[in-house]
């Protein structure tokens, strides 16, 4: 007759803990859209009780991603007059779909660059500035 310790006993049992709080995860994130949609805005109130990680949260943020790159490099970059850092730069713009946005490139010595776009929601913009020429 084969004996087993306690040590496995627990060790077993700690696999089964992770093994179904795993699928708690990912029956949240795969019904977590149709329950939204479902319960609408009385879910989010639940979900700030609950004290969830901010990452299971719902956002509220908008916009795109814009990937800014110039030659040559190291220019600032504003986006809707708001300075956003310099080049390379790669930042979320928050904006509702539709809405123009105003992407201008600057460096000290060069002729400044501009561009309007018309923003895209989830989506991503990659953007290529040639200053002086």
């Amino acid at each position: 007759m084969k004996t087993y310790s306690v040590a496995r006993y627990r060790a077993a049992g700690c696999l089964r803990v992770v093994a179904g709080l795993s699928l708690v995860v990912l029956a949240v994130a795969v019904f977590w859209r149709p329950l939204t949609r479902t319960l609408g805005p009385d879910i989010a109130p639940a979900v700030q009780r609950l004290g969830l990680p901010r990452l299971w949260q719902p956002s509220s943020a908008k916009g795109f991603m814009v990937r800014v790159a110039s030659e040559p490099s190291g220019a600032t970059v504003s986006v809707n007059g708001a300075e956003r850092g310099s080049t390379p730069l790669f930042a979320n713009v928050p904006c509702d779909e539709g809405q123009q946005i105003s992407i201008v490139v600057e460096k000290q010595g060069f002729p400044r660059w501009q561009r309007d776009v018309s923003c895209r929601v989830g989506k991503e913009l990659t953007v290529r500035a040639r200053l002086g020429g």
